[in-house]
Parts: C-alpha cells; sequence; structure tokens
C-alpha cells in the first residue's frame, strides 16, 4: 500500500496541496481564519454572501478578503512571491 501511495502521483499532488493548504491557514490572521471556517469548516457550508451578511461586510469586501486568503495559498504553492503582495 505504502509504494502505490508513493507511485500515485495524482494521490501525491493531493498531499502536496494538503500542506499547502495547512500552511497557509497558520499564516491567515484571525479575521481571515473566522472567514475560511465559516465557508469550509462549518457544517452549515455558508456562501460568501451569508459569511458577508453575518459579518456585516460587503460582498465585495468578503471577496477581496477571499482573495487575500487564496493569495497566502499561492505563496504557499511557490506561484507567486511575498514581495509581489507588499506591492
Amino acid at each position: 500500500m505504502a509504494i502505490k501511495k508513493d507511485e500515485d502521483k495524482e494521490l501525491q499532488r493531493l498531499f502536496n496541496l494538503k500542506d499547502d493548504c495547512e500552511r497557509a491557514i497558520d499564516n491567515m490572521s484571525d479575521e481571515q481564519l473566522m472567514i475560511y471556517n465559516m465557508r469550509f469548516v462549518n457544517s452549515d457550508y455558508l456562501g460568501w454572501y451569508e459569511i458577508a451578511d453575518r459579518l456585516h461586510y460587503s460582498v465585495r469586501t468578503i471577496y477581496n478578503k477571499r482573495y487575500k486568503m487564496l493569495e497566502l495559498l499561492a505563496i504557499e504553492k511557490g506561484l507567486i512571491s511575498p514581495e509581489i503582495i507588499d506591492k
């Protein structure tokens, strides 16, 4: 079973993605983590509109915050450098 796991490229890609996601989550601010939990961890599966409503933000603001969370993942995956974010 372990050999099969090591040889399965798709499975390895998914394990690597999981590791990247966990590192990105570790780097989230408290607010980002709250939004992440409301969207992906909460058993109610809240949509972006519901999250905006509950946090009293505009939908545009929530999408901007989501974009920043995706930037954290992109940094962990090596797709962009942190210096790009600072500009």
